[in-house]
């Protein structure tokens, strides 16, 4: 427990420190795009036959305009407007190649849901379980991978289950209240939150603080270890031990 709490403690001051530098900049940039692909989504279902394909581009380039912004604000606290799109197509090109595995699980997924719903007239709660156990628990760590590790495809896999292994326990624990958020997300459909405007306020303001918040955990878990991380804190103790 001493380790989660080091590292707890350490994020939340990476965090703090991000969001006073510039890192305020990526949240509005979140909201803003939230609403706009929202928007498009919305318009895009409309669209026969081609609509999903259209849709699933317009997440992998709202996904690729987090991960640059996060890249930014997780390695440098700000992000840098001048040269924002410099690179933007690496990270467009390694998150579709990571996340077209993602939406084929989606489709297999509805498919079952779907066939479900034409012989029993409802959706399980155990096959919504299951698509959020695959892509917010066995994935957690895969978009983190892919902006700050730069990797893609089976990449990007592999080091979020070597991420995984090594962190699982920290990660998860702080994590939580991210995660069951993502989980009522899965439960219930926008339609639903939006007619409540304290829920669909939150769920529009607090991702963006706690992607940059994962970021700087991710970052902070993959560049130390157990060990390292309590040397670290025995030092800063000696330290304060010699101001006072």
């Amino acid at each position: 427990m001493r380790d989660i709490f080091r590292v707890a403690k350490k994020t939340i001051y990476d965090t703090g420190n991000a969001i006073s530098k510039g890192g305020i900049i990526f949240v509005i940039l979140y909201i803003v795009a939230k609403v706009l692909f929202n928007f498009l989504n919305n318009i895009a279902g409309k669209i026969p036959i081609a609509g999903f394909f259209v849709i699933y581009l317009l997440e992998i380039f709202q996904y690729s305009l987090y991960a640059r912004g996060l890249n930014d604000v997780t390695l440098t606290d700000k992000i840098s407007t001048s040269n924002f799109f410099v690179n933007f197509g690496s990270y467009f090109y390694n998150i579709m190649n990571t996340y077209f595995v993602i939406y084929v699980l989606r489709i297999v997924l509805g498919m079952f849901a779907h066939n479900y719903i034409l012989r029993y007239s409802y959706t399980p709660n155990y096959m919504l379980t299951v698509a959020f156990i695959v892509e917010h628990i066995l994935f957690s760590a895969i978009f983190e991978a892919v902006y700050i590790d730069h990797v893609g495809g089976i990449a990007a896999f592999k080091q979020n289950f070597k991420f995984l292994k090594e962190n699982y326990l920290p990660w998860f624990i702080l994590n939580t209240p991210y995660l069951l958020m993502q989980y009522i997300l899965t439960l219930y459909p926008m339609d639903i939150i939006n007619e409540n405007l304290l829920l669909s306020a939150g769920v529009l303001v607090i991702p963006p603080f706690y992607l940059i918040f994962r970021g700087k955990m991710y970052l902070y878990l993959s560049t130390t270890n157990k060990r390292r991380r309590a040397f670290e804190n025995e030092f800063e103790k000696i330290n304060k031990t010699r101001t006072k």
